[in-house]
């Protein structure tokens, strides 16, 4: 027997082990792991002495700005950056809007067209699924953002669509407490995994917050934060948790921001309640109180919600990872460019870009090398975990037998200046500009096939394909 590809000479980094060894691809898949001295022959090998192999990141939020331009355009600059940075399946955030209105059930206000760029044209799922698949060079599956009541209806076409996680958002409609409730009981009644997604700003605060800041006419990099303050976030959450445990709903927190998730996920876990909490690297290592330059220099890049908190939450949040309380990592990757984000911080669209290329590097240079958080861990958190919460794992986030080749190749010791000049997305800033990193992805497979080798996009377009759940 001949295989496809071997990859020998690593260290292998499993969510529960770390060993030397090798590993077998043919079709695809992964069809042996363990000692070299058993490999059949390969048409191809790899020699990763000297570095660590680990599942190929998955990361669970990821927007495009399909209301901006048209979807294949981010599925082709965004899946590069994903690539460039080891993950290898994006949990992508549509709207209802794109699926067909005349077979869905939509009430009519749902039905009406948002304000949108010329070049957008709505589409189908399915034609938003085509558009993905031919110009992706990494996976993804689809998460839909509800600005209204979940009804049955639509929850079951979902379904239908292999789409099993649904994100309630206040933040962007009007969702009363009885709206959020009965959403948890729809989404409760649907098959495993099912999962409802909260994004917890308490909106009647922070735009009471918001009129009396701008009143003051300020405009400068802590306005904006200063209309979403901890407590905002602190008080939705807590809520949002006793509902779902009340309706029996698992509920997933979408980008913790504040030093209290980490206490409030605790509770809730002692009480037995299904709920998993996700961060996101910026909210690791960026604060208001000491803002990175670009950020002080340029205030309207600072909106994005929630806001970027203080030291003492970015120091929780690090400690709930080392306890198990914050389960997964993802990006709320937004791919806007400087130009994108116009007006003051109270106009501008929302969003940070240039993320998912940077989960990696900042997981291994602030998380392994500074902190001592495992190599095991950060699989945890950003391979596996998300794998299982979104119900593509073991197919994903696992270095198993029969699992996808989906791979990425580390050299922990490699030293990167960030510039962005150097990375993918068709972002044009980003937050980490001028740190050094240590530690960073030398190689990405996908399914087996090179997508990145040394920082070059070695995929073509077409290779990735939407995961149905």
């Amino acid at each position: 027997m001949q295989i496809d590809l071997a990859i020998t000479g690593g260290t292998i980094v499993t969510n529960h082990e770390i060993f030397p060894g090798a590993i077998a691809v043919d079709k695809g898949k992964i069809v042996g792991l363990g000692d070299p001295a058993y490999l059949p022959p390969a048409k191809k090998t790899i020699d990763a002495t000297g570095k660590y192999v680990l599942p190929g990141l998955v990361d669970p939020h990821i927007h495009y700005h399909y209301s901006e331009r048209p979807f294949r355009d981010d599925a082709r600059t965004e899946t590069s950056a994903s690539v460039a940075g080891g993950v290898t399946t994006q949990g992508i955030y549509i709207g209802l809007d794109v699926l067909p209105r005349d077979s869905y059930f939509l009430p009519p206000s749902l039905r009406e067209k948002a304000p949108a760029a010329p070049s957008y044209k709505p589409l189908g799922f399915e034609e938003y699924k085509s558009s993905f698949e031919e110009n992706a060079i990494c996976d993804s599956f689809f998460h839909v953002q509800i600005g209204k009541p979940l009804a049955q209806q639509e929850a079951e076409k979902l379904v239908e669509f292999g789409i099993l996680s649904f994100k309630l958002a206040p933040h962007m409609a009007k969702l009363s407490d009885a709206d959020i409730f009965n959403s948890f009981r729809v989404i409760k009644g649907l098959r495993s995994p099912a999962l409802a997604l909260i994004h917890c700003e308490n909106t009647d605060i922070s735009q009471l917050l918001g009129e009396e800041v701008m009143k003051s006419g300020r405009t400068d990099h802590l306005a904006y934060n200063e209309s979403r303050p901890r407590f905002v976030e602190t008080e939705y959450m807590s809520r949002s948790i006793y509902l779902a445990q009340a309706a029996g709903c698992p509920l997933y927190v979408v980008h913790i921001t504040i030093g209290e998730g980490v206490e409030l996920l605790a509770r809730a876990k002692s009480r037995g309640t299904r709920v998993i909490g996700e961060t996101c690297p910026q909210y690791l290592t960026h604060s208001s109180e000491d803002p990175a330059p670009i950020l002080r220099e340029n205030p309207v890049l600072t909106k994005v919600n929630p806001p970027l908190r203080d030291k003492w939450s970015n120091e929780k949040l690090w400690e709930g990872i080392k306890l198990g309380l914050i389960e997964s990592i993802g990006t709320d990757h937004s791919p806007r460019k400087k130009a994108e984000k116009v007006g003051t911080v109270w106009q501008s669209r929302p969003g940070l870009g240039n993320l998912t290329e940077m989960t990696l590097p900042i997981m291994l240079t602030e998380g392994y090398h500074k902190r001592g958080i495992s190599l095991s861990k950060i699989v945890e958190i950003c391979s596996y975990n998300p794998a299982r919460f979104f119900g593509i794992y073991p197919r994903k986030g696992s270095l198993a037998l029969g699992s996808d080749a989906d791979f990425v190749v580390v050299d922990l010791e490699k030293k990167v200046k960030v510039s962005v000049a150097n990375l993918h997305s068709r972002c044009d800033y980003n937050i980490y500009e001028g740190w050094e990193c240590q530690g960073w992805p030398t190689m990405t497979l996908l399914r087996g096939q090179v997508v990145m080798e040394n920082g070059v996009i070695t995929g073509t377009p077409g290779i990735g394909r939407y995961i149905a759940r």
